[in-house]
């Protein structure tokens, strides 16, 4: 018998409402689709979501956990495999102490209600504060600029500064970011072809920054096809036009912002004719989308993985949020406003921030860099440090590593010091549903329920979705016996230790049910579990909240969001001070020919979807894109294998004819490739840009976050 169920996709963070055809009998899921019920997805899947019956029921899908002996695996029941896994946890921390235990939590981990908190207090338990995530190593310049700006990260419009009310807005401006394909924040959730084609039909002009002609630069009003690494200056350069012209919202910057005569001083000498020539934008371009952000009534800046991954990265966000509080764009209807979310706690709209401080006292043993407040009590260590956590003899020396539904080799910078550092461990437990790169370094893989076979909530980024949405869902089939969810690791690695996890609503006395874990977290929530489950395709509860946090939101003591930040400040007078570089590199002295920048490609999220046959169809690899020019110049064709040189690193890589890459850009998607000992054709494996990036130089001083993005490259034929 075939039934169709409602229920909502997890492949990625978006998390769109699906219609699921199960066979009952054999309990295998037939197909997926968009549920057009789900008042928030509106019947929407991606290429993706389409894909989940394959991966549910993929031949190479871990169907009982792992266990390495010698160079080989044997199958170990999931009890067992934890039973010895907590036996060997005790015996690290009882000869090393409790900080050579770390966790690394990523996307398989967080896209689970309670997978990232579980595991979290579990490790808080053990008394560590190794605590690492992909955040670190994608975007904490978020939580710096919402420090600088605010005064804490812990306001109602959280780290991301509000959420785009893009429905009222007639100016929006797509700085380093294409949701088109990456589904991200800026534009906010599923269908977001759809969401800017119906801004587009009510008179919202479109301005994008990007150093590609993206799917969405292709339907701007502008687009500032700007050289990579170089978005604080063009940032900076639209910040002098508004003010210079006094275009900004002058009533509102009185009440609500501070440090603009400072902030007037610090860009000034950012005029058209230099931004001009660093950028490669045209200056009446750079005039041109400050006037038509700025004069517009209402409307935000919004960023991307294009500017917290690249140079200059807090600077860049601060920025954005800058230009929404000049032109007064911050809690105003069209711009960036408020999400109450559903399962976050109800804070009254006057109530004062959560004071915040930026770093945790202690922190890394190398470069002086400090764990990250990304919430109240939540500290996450620069994950940039961990290879080198590993590998650092002394004190404080990580010998047994948990990675949580991450892929270290795939994802991390300086790709061959990570794959010495996994080798070098005690103790490497990976949690993934397949043997994934990282996986194949592993002491113990354990084996993870898909997503369609456990209970859920849109718990994660609950107040950070564009609308206040909330869904739970029920199992849709049955997982293969023995297998267990997310957030039942942390709670059975507790118990096998004889650990407490002060963790409200769950008790160590009793196993709790996976209702129950939600409901834990969700208990203090603005909308109970109980309402939210009376709507099998979630619901929206409530509208954004416009005009009632600020100034209240704000933590400095003159409740004003400082435009004039010291530290953002003398960064800027750095990055007016560095040489204008006319190729790929930064200082005078190198002789680099070109950038290299991340891309997202749809059929992928990261690493994940790179085994499936359907999402391989049009790429089964990941092409070097760039400039039809460039590869004439170098000699190759289309398709031929190049040679990317970072100094550091290299790699191979097809290349890829593309006349919306600018030239002097290599433009090429992440967390692809094997690690080195497996190196196989590129052409079947991908190509590993980490291999490129080292983790200890262009870094950030204050988060320790490397040059992800607008790296230095040479390239030649191979």
């Amino acid at each position: 018998m075939i039934e169709t169920k409602k229920s909502f996709c997890r492949f990625c963070h978006v998390f769109c409402g699906i219609e699921v055809d199960v066979d009952t009998e054999r309990q295998q899921v037939l197909e997926v689709r968009g549920d057009p019920d789900n008042p928030y997805s509106r019947g929407y899947t991606c290429i993706k979501g389409r894909a989940v019956p394959e991966e549910i029921n993929h031949p190479d899908r871990l169907r009982s956990c792992k266990k390495r002996i010698g160079d080989g695996w044997t199958d170990i029941s999931t009890d067992q495999a934890l039973s010895e896994i907590a036996e060997k946890l005790l015996a690290i921390r009882e000869r090393h102490g409790a900080r050579s235990i770390a966790v690394y939590a990523a996307g398989g981990a967080g896209f689970s209600a309670g997978g990232m908190p579980l595991t979290k207090t579990w490790l808080n338990a053990v008394g560590s504060p190794s605590f690492y995530t992909a955040f670190t190593i994608d975007c904490p310049s978020y939580v710096v600029a919402a420090n600088w700006l605010f005064g804490t990260v812990c306001t109602p419009l959280g780290m991301y500064a509000g959420v785009f009310d893009v429905d009222n807005a007639e100016v929006g401006m797509f700085i380093g970011t294409n949701p088109i394909t990456s589904h991200g924040l800026g534009l906010g959730g599923p269908f977001p072809g759809k969401r800017l084609r119906d801004a587009r039909s009510h008179g919202m002009k479109l301005i994008v920054v990007d150093p590609r002609r993206t799917e969405m630069a292709r339907s701007a009003d502008l687009h500032l096809q700007v050289k990579p690494g170089e978005d604080a200056t063009l940032l900076a350069g639209l910040v002098n036009v508004i003010i210079e012209r006094k275009l900004y919202d002058r009533e509102y910057v009185e009440q609500y912002v501070s440090g603009l005569e400072a902030l007037a001083a610090a860009v000034k000498d950012f005029d058209l004719d230099y931004v001009a020539r660093r950028t490669r934008v045209p200056a009446d371009q750079v005039a041109q989308a400050a006037v038509m952000f700025a004069t517009a009534k209402t409307g935000a800046a919004r960023q991307g993985s294009g500017l917290t991954m690249s140079r200059h990265q807090n600077l860049n966000t601060y920025l954005v949020y800058v230009l929404n509080a000049l032109c007064g764009r911050i809690d105003r209807k069209g711009g960036a406003v408020t999400n109450p979310g559903v399962f976050s706690r109800p804070r009254p709209a006057d109530a004062p921030p959560v004071q915040v401080p930026l770093f945790a006292e202690g922190g890394a043993r190398m470069r002086g860099l400090h764990g990250l407040f990304t919430g109240p009590g939540y500290v996450e260590m620069p994950t940039a440090t961990l290879s080198d956590e590993i590998l650092e003899p002394g004190d404080g020396q990580i010998r047994a590593l948990v990675v949580h539904g991450g892929n270290p080799v795939a994802a991390f910078p300086d790709q061959e010091k990570t794959v010495r550092a996994l080798k070098a461990l005690d103790l490497l437990v990976v949690v993934d549903p397949f043997m994934s790169t990282t996986a194949q370094f592993a002491h113990y893989v354990i084996a993870p329920k898909h997503f369609l076979e456990r209970p859920d909530a849109t718990t994660l980024l609950d107040a950070s979705l564009p609308i206040p949405f909330g869904q739970y869902t029920p199992a849709v089939v049955r997982g293969p016996e023995g297998l267990l969810e997310e957030w039942e690791l942390g709670w059975e690695l507790a118990k096998r230790m004889g650990l407490p996890l002060n963790f409200p609503g769950i008790s160590m006395e009793r196993k709790p049910s996976s209702d129950d874990v939600i409901k834990a977290l969700s208990g203090r929530g603005r909308v109970s579990l109980e309402e939210v489950r009376q709507y099998p395709s979630g619901h929206i509860f409530g509208e954004l909240v416009v005009g009632a946090v600020l100034p209240h939101a704000i933590a400095h003591p003159d409740k004003k969001m400082a435009a004039g930040h010291p530290d953002a400040l003398a960064e800027l007078c750095e990055v007016r001070a560095e040489p204008v570089a006319e190729a790929g590199g930064y200082e005078a002295h190198e002789t680099f020919s070109h950038r290299l920048i991340a891309m997202r490609m749809p059929e992928f999220y990261n690493s994940k979807g790179q085994s499936l046959a359907t999402l391989h169809a049009k790429h089964a690899y990941n092409p070097a894109y760039m400039n039809p020019g460039d590869i004439e110049r170098l000699g190759v064709h289309d398709g031929q294998l190049v040679v990317i040189d970072s100094g550091r690193g290299r790699i191979k890589a097809p290349v890829k004819a593309s006349s919306d890459v600018m030239s002097g850009v290599v433009a090429i998607a992440h967390a692809w490739g094997t690690a080195p000992e497996h190196e196989g054709d590129v052409r079947q494996t991908g190509s590993p840009t980490g291999r490129l990036i080292p983790d200890d130089l262009l870094y950030d001083q204050l988060t320790g976050m490397p040059l992800m993005s607008a790296l230095p490259v040479n390239v030649r034929a191979a």
